[in-house]
């Protein structure tokens, strides 16, 4: 959490906002249902912004499906703060 918590501060510290994460945890075992409040609220404050976790099945298909691993993907949608100038880095020229 400590890593996370530090990427969300220097995303904090570079003028921007999270909005909201969304994961999508894809296993077989175990159901994240039990524990899934409790992994928003830790995910929630540990990057200061809404998180949801949702968990999916393989549904047999591969590695995962055979129980041999799992995955995650997470996505975050970032708002500008209003009123900060744009650092050299965040503007680009688009090449």
């Amino acid at each position: 959490m400590a890593l996370l918590a530090d990427a969300a501060a220097t995303v904090a510290s570079e003028g921007w906002t999270v909005a909201n994460v969304d994961c999508t945890v894809i296993l077989e075992a175990p159901k994240l249902t039990p524990r899934q409040d409790e992994m928003q609220a830790v995910l929630t404050t540990a990057v200061g912004g809404p998180v949801t976790v949702k968990g999916k099945r393989a549904e047999g298909l591969g590695a995962l499906g055979r129980q041999e691993g799992v995955a995650c993907f997470a996505v975050a949608l970032l708002l500008r703060q209003e009123g900060l100038p744009q650092t050299e880095q965040s503007e680009g020229d688009g090449s």
